[in-house]
């Protein structure tokens, strides 16, 4: 990097780095080639695979196949209000689980036309997951009997960004007719990693949350 003024002899250069003596003295190893055969059968895991933070005992499992149901969200949210700010689904499991949110989203319309006698309209949690517990406790738990619209801006500023977006997602998957949602400007990852979304999945899970993250950002 000669423009840093490392290797001139005389002059400090625009970085004002000292020069180096002279004469300079290049050491370097050579490196032998590779018998065919030695190499492993596998390639080794990257950083963000193997590393990720341990799932504490109080995790629970999804299990695509067995669906969602009434049951798996209350305990979800019990555990959630138990241990705030902590994973509760080991690393695959919640990349599986947006996964298949996804997918339920992408099969609904862009601008459906909605009928409902009465709905509860909820905006901008932004993280702030015991407020939506409170409007569950005045207003009753999403079901079919009693449908709500969750309008945009789940994530983001507040501590319980995870929480919140997994809760409406689980009632989502439980309630798909009953439970609708609207995309805000804050479900987007340039905000998400800028007001601290994408921090908080990092926090949890490690390097191995970007792939969440990504999954997320689907």
């Amino acid at each position: 990097d000669n423009s840093s003024g490392k290797f001139q002899a005389v002059s400090q250069g625009p970085m004002a780095n000292t020069p180096a003596p002279l004469p300079l003295v290049v050491q370097y190893v050579e490196l032998e080639p590779v018998e065919e055969g030695l190499m492993p059968a596998e390639a080794p895991p990257s950083l963000e695979q193997c590393w990720s933070f341990p799932i504490a005992d109080h995790a629970i499992r999804y299990d695509q196949y067995s669906g969602v149901d009434a049951a798996f969200v209350q305990q979800l949210i019990d555990v959630q209000k138990a241990h705030a700010g902590t994973a509760v689904l080991p690393i695959d499991d919640a990349i599986a689980f947006v996964e298949d949110v996804t997918k339920l989203l992408k099969s609904e319309e862009t601008l459906p036309h909605m009928h409902f006698e009465h709905i509860v309209v909820v905006g901008d949690l932004h993280g702030q997951f015991f407020d939506m517990i409170q409007v569950f406790d005045l207003e009753g738990m999403p079901d079919e009997s009693n449908p709500y619209f969750f309008n945009g801006d789940f994530v983001d500023r507040g501590q319980f960004s995870m929480e919140v977006v997994l809760t409406i997602f689980a009632l989502k998957l439980c309630h798909p007719k009953a439970v609708l949602m609207n995309r805000g400007n804050h479900e987007s990852a340039d905000l998400n990693l800028k007001y601290g979304f994408a921090a908080e999945i990092r926090d949890r899970y490690g390097p191995a949350g970007r792939r969440l993250f990504e999954a997320f950002s689907e």
